[in-house]
């Protein structure tokens, strides 16, 4: 299931025909896909925050984040992930009579999964924490993710590609308000018990 990852970057179009053809228990066996790459992020978040550090300004203070704070939130920010991706493939399941298409729920959940694959890999460069990176990475990331949604869903649903598009637009959609939905949980979370922690270390 891990060869996937090389052809949704060289070859997405051939890579997305490959997995319409799977058979359900094919799909069920790639569950792990999502279950692993999810990990990345909050990994490279974890080691990012305690080991290498935050830099606001040139020159400026390093802002480091505690191990147990890093950890806390590193959890929720895993569970966030694969929250996200089966409440989306959820929604790709109970969308498709309206556009015509015939699925599964583990088909959604996996289209989802698949698509967010930008979004897993470049979550990698939470190691090194500076903002116009991460910021540069997270708008290639979710361009790309886009992008392999409105390939995906008209070939592994097998739908025309105009159905196909409103298809994929209105989970670009839903995914938007789930961004939302969870950045404002994120703020109660912070105000509940999952703040975080940080030590500031001068480099001057």
């Amino acid at each position: 299931m891990f060869a996937y990852i090389w052809g949704f970057y060289t070859n997405p179009e051939s890579t997305w025909n490959k997995i319409a053809n799977l058979d359900e228990g094919a799909l069920k066996r790639c569950l792990p896909y999502a279950i692993l790459l999810a990990m990345l992020p909050p990994i490279a978040f974890v080691y990012g925050v305690t080991q290498t550090g935050w830099q606001i300004t040139r020159g400026g203070d390093l802002f480091l984040m505690t191990v147990d704070s890093a950890l806390q939130i590193g959890v929720l920010y895993y569970a966030a992930l694969v929250a996200a991706v089966v409440g989306v493939g959820y929604m790709i399941h109970w969308m498709s009579k309206t556009y015509g298409a015939t699925t599964i729920i583990s088909k959604g959940v996996m289209i989802a999964a698949f698509s967010a694959t930008p979004l897993f890999i470049l979550g990698v460069v939470a190691i090194y924490p500076v903002i116009w990176i991460a910021l540069l990475a997270a708008t290639f990331a979710a361009a790309h993710t886009v992008y392999l949604l409105y390939l995906g869903i008209p070939r592994v649903l097998r739908i025309d590609e105009d159905r196909g598009f409103m298809y994929a637009t209105a989970i670009v959609a839903v995914g938007l308000v789930a961004v939302v939905a969870t950045m404002g949980a994120t703020v109660i979370l912070w105000d509940m018990f999952a703040m975080p922690d940080f030590q500031r270390l001068s480099i001057r």
